[in-house]
Parts: structure tokens; C-alpha cells; sequence
């Protein structure tokens, strides 16, 4: 009875501290923490604790060699982070970066992933190194694709001190849509020790997950009352100028136009554009293109960031597959940009993006102003989750061509995915087909295709088919090579022999 009585305790205290390394309860606050990069304020004291990491690499299924301690607190209008990363040798942390969303590869840094609808598919990643250089991104498709070109509106800030260095962040729920009535989360942290090559997960680290795969995040519980105001946020701009030629009246010349974001639902986000303006994007890099093909460049513009990921069709946006620009049927660089990459005046759009339950919707309708006149393309995207990671959905555009000829597509796509596959490997079976019409030709044409992706540590592979038709036109999207038909096959393995201070040897090769 005796032995019975202390395997039974054994057992119970086992399962607690697994129920405690995957899920953590919200606390709520009323006194916000002062974010200035120290975890000093009182308040953290009632937060929420998360110290358990786990070593994805170097030694997986270790505990972290650095404690690593997060605390979570929220109140209606963010949510909060802090943490404390211990370091043994301070000094020798590294911290090179200081620019918004810079490659911090190389540095110590912490990163956060939110899974707000708990749909295991997308979230949002915030990141910060001992500097206080934050980035952002959203992550879908369980972690294969990662759209860093999007920014939202979060504050974070972090010291280093003689103990090592902490931050502190806050996320206004503004930043982030979420299902009403929602209560629980998904979280996943992660921790990087730069000169040891040493990453942390909470609360699991799995080397044949995706570096960000959303599925095997832990949970955050209690998560209610959160408001995102009014949900309406404004943004107008205003152009003023003089222009003074010889012979000639002086000129002043003005411009004025808005964009305008409602959260109809937390879940669903419409936003309209007059008169759009580009002014603060960034430049693309320069590039010089030996092919004749065209270059793919990808989209900076944060009107067209803004839920980018509901767009995504067949194996376009997964960029662990190699021939995802292959055929993607929108690609948002065709609006507002002629096809020498001039602009193209916007006059005016409306867009909704977001999620209702097991759909997603995308939507987006743009008047242009071309030398032709008016033009109007517009796209429509709808999908449904079911089972662990598999999506069935549809989507549609209509535009006009380089020539002005109305254009339209129409397509299928199916993604059978698991991340649980011989207990917890990746595997996904991705099938589509479009069909095109353009106004000046007679015949409409197809394009279909089919791929398997098994993305895991030990091995690795992409195999598929696909074939585009000579006359397949998608206007509003992006097709570098049309009349082939094409097979592919990449694939590898990567041993882990952990001897001479060899993390991973690689061995791969690939045809097409």
C-alpha cells in the first residue's frame, strides 16, 4: 500500500508538471508595467511564470544551460512580456543589431509566437535582442511560410546587465485579430544563446517541427476582456508643392487621400484606400536579371501585407518548397505597379481579410488609374481548415493584361497535412488546378499540379508535378515560365553524429 501510495504521488506530481510545461494562465492587471526594458516593476510579481526550456539545439530534450524566466500579464488593451535571460558569461553575449527587423541570426535574442484563433496554423512572431532591435512577421501554414515584410504597431526593450540581460514587450490587441469568446491561445517562446549555437523552446523542441510550427505550441489560458477600441484607425496624408519653370506661372500642385482599417469582427478586418500613397515603403534592391525570366520581388506595402497570408494558394507562400513561385495566381505586386514597376495611380480599394470559425476569407478590389483609364482587378480567396493541418478552398481573380485584355481565373486547392505523423513528423499532400480567360484569345487554358513535402530533420523531401499551359494568363499573378510540364525532386538526409563539434552533416540532391 505503501509503494502503491508513492507511485501514485509519483504519477500525479508527473502530470502536474506536464500540465505545467504546456499551458500557463493569463493574469489579468489593472497597473500596466512602465516598459522601459527592466522587469522591476512591481506588477511582475503577480504575473504569470515561464521558466521550463527545453534545448532544441544542441542537445535536444535537455534543459537550457542559461536559466531563461518569461513573465505574461494583460490588461484590456495589451498584452505583456517580460523576461530574464541569465547568462553565465555576460560579457560575451552577442548583440550586433539595432535596426527595426533586422536579421538577428547571429545575435541572443527571444522570440514569442501567439496563435490567437488556437487554429494551429497561423500566428503572429514578435522578436528582441539584448539591444532592444524587435521584429515582427506573420507566420502560416503551421510554420512553413514566414511573411517578415509585415509590421505591427508593438513597443519592446531590453538591457544588458552584469547578470546577463532582460526585456520587457507590449502587444496592443489592435495589433492582432482574435475570435470573440475565445479564451485560450496558443504560445510558443523561444530563446537563442548565440556562442553556444543553443536554442530554447517552451514548451516542447522538436527537430522535426518547422523552427515556427504553431501546432505544438503550449496554451495561454484565461484570456478575456481584452478590447481593441473602437476598431477603427484613420490614417489621411496630405501633398503640397511648387513647381517654377522659366516662362511659365509657378504651380502648386496637391494631393490628399486616406487609408482606413475597421475590425468589423475580432476576427474579421476590412480596410479602404482613396488615393493611395506609397511614399513610405521601402526601395526594392537592386537587382540584375541574366535570365528571361522575370525577377521575383516580394511585396512591401503594408496596405497589401496586411493579411497577406489569406491569399495563399496551392504550394505559393510555403517557403520551405522550392518551387513555390512556380505559379502563385495573386500576387499583389500586379496592383498599383505597371509592368516596368512604375506606379500605377491607386484611386481607390476595399479589402477584408480574417476568420469565421474553420473559414478564412480573403478579399480585395482595387481601381487603378492606367494610360488606357480606369481598371479595376479584384480577387477573392476563400478556405476551410479541417482535421489536423488539411485546408480545401477556392479563389478567383479578374484584371486585365499587359495588352488591356479582361482577364480571369478561377481555382481548387486541397492540402492534406499532419504534424503528428509516425508521433510527431510533418508530412503534407498539396493539389490545385486554374483554369484561365483572356478577352483576345480564343481559348482559356489550365494549370494543375501536385506535391508532397516531408520537411524533417533526419530526412527531407519535396517531390511533385505541375504543368502550365502555353496560353495560361494570370494577370494578377505571378507565372515566370508557361508551356511546360515540369517534375521535381529534392530530398536529403542529415545525420546528427555529435562528435568533433559536428552539429549536423547534410547530404541532399535534387533533379527537375
Amino acid at each position: 500500500m505503501r509503494l502503491a501510495s508513492v507511485l501514485l504521488l509519483s504519477v500525479i506530481m508527473h502530470s502536474t508538471l506536464l500540465y505545467s510545461q504546456s499551458s500557463v494562465k493569463a493574469i489579468k492587471t489593472s497597473q500596466p508595467p512602465k516598459i522601459d526594458g527592466y522587469v522591476n516593476d512591481d506588477v511582475w510579481q503577480q504575473a504569470s511564470v515561464v521558466s521550463d526550456f527545453i534545448q532544441r539545439e544542441p542537445d535536444t530534450g535537455q534543459p537550457m544551460t542559461e536559466n531563461t524566466i518569461f513573465y505574461i500579464l494583460y490588461d484590456k488593451d495589451n498584452l505583456y512580456f517580460g523576461f530574464k535571460c541569465f547568462d553565465s558569461e555576460p560579457d560575451k553575449i552577442t548583440a550586433n543589431e539595432l535596426a527595426r527587423d533586422a536579421s538577428l541570426r547571429f545575435d541572443d535574442k527571444v522570440q514569442i509566437i501567439i496563435d490567437t484563433y488556437l487554429d494551429k496554423r497561423n500566428a503572429y512572431w514578435f522578436q528582441i535582442n539584448p539591444r532592444g532591435c524587435i521584429g515582427d512577421a506573420l507566420v502560416s501554414q503551421n510554420g512553413s511560410s514566414f511573411n517578415k515584410s509585415w509590421d505591427g504597431l508593438w513597443e519592446g526593450k531590453a538591457h544588458i546587465t552584469e547578470w546577463g540581460w532582460e526585456g520587457e514587450a507590449a502587444i496592443p490587441f489592435k495589433t492582432m485579430s482574435f475570435r470573440q469568446g475565445q479564451d485560450v491561445w496558443g504560445l510558443k517562446l523561444i530563446r537563442q544563446v548565440s556562442r553556444k549555437n543553443e536554442t530554447g523552446y517552451w514548451p516542447t523542441a522538436n527537430l522535426d517541427s518547422y523552427r515556427f510550427q504553431v501546432s505544438d505550441a503550449g496554451t495561454l489560458e484565461g484570456m478575456t476582456g481584452m478590447s481593441q477600441g473602437i476598431g477603427l484607425d484613420v490614417v489621411p496624408y496630405g501633398l503640397v508643392g511648387s513647381e517654377h519653370k522659366k516662362d511659365a506661372d509657378p504651380e502648386f500642385p496637391s494631393d490628399v487621400g486616406f487609408d482606413a482599417f475597421y475590425q468589423i469582427t475580432p476576427g474579421v478586418k476590412s480596410a479602404l484606400t482613396v488615393n493611395t500613397d506609397f511614399a513610405q515603403t521601402e526601395v526594392d534592391d537592386r537587382r540584375v536579371n541574366l535570365t528571361r525570366f522575370p525577377l521575383f520581388y516580394q511585396e512591401k506595402r503594408d496596405f497589401f501585407l496586411d493579411g497577406a497570408n489569406y491569399f495563399n494558394f496551392g504550394i505559393g507562400g510555403g517557403r520551405m518548397h522550392p518551387y513555390s513561385r512556380s505559379i502563385i495566381p495573386f500576387f499583389s505586386r500586379r496592383m498599383g505597379l505597371d509592368n516596368d514597376g512604375n506606379p500605377a495611380p491607386i484611386l481607390g480599394g476595399l479589402k477584408l481579410t480574417g476568420q469565421a470559425g474553420a473559414w478564412n476569407l480573403g478579399f480585395l478590389d482595387i481601381v487603378e488609374q492606367r494610360d488606357s483609364g480606369k481598371a479595376n482587378s479584384a480577387v477573392a480567396r476563400l478556405t476551410r481548415n479541417f482535421g489536423d493541418q488539411s485546408q480545401i478552398g477556392g479563389i478567383a481573380t479578374i484584371g486585365s493584361d499587359a495588352s488591356g485584355a479582361g482577364n480571369a481565373v478561377a481555382g481548387v486547392d486541397l492540402r492534406l497535412g499532419t504534424s503528428k505523423f509516425l508521433g510527431g513528423k510533418n508530412v503534407s499532400l498539396i493539389l490545385f488546378g486554374l483554369s484561365s480567360q483572356t478577352d483576345d484569345s480564343t481559348n482559356s487554358d489550365h494549370a494543375y499540379g501536385v506535391s508532397l513535402v516531408y520537411p524533417n530533420d533526419f530526412l527531407w523531401i519535396v517531390a511533385g508535378f505541375h504543368e502550365i499551359g502555353d496560353n495560361f494568363n494570370a494577370s494578377l499573378g505571378f507565372v515566370p515560365r508557361r508551356g511546360i510540364r515540369q517534375s521535381y525532386f529534392r530530398g536529403g538526409v542529415g545525420p546528427r553524429p555529435k562528435k568533433f563539434g559536428i552539429l549536423q552533416s547534410i547530404t541532399g540532391g535534387h533533379f527537375s
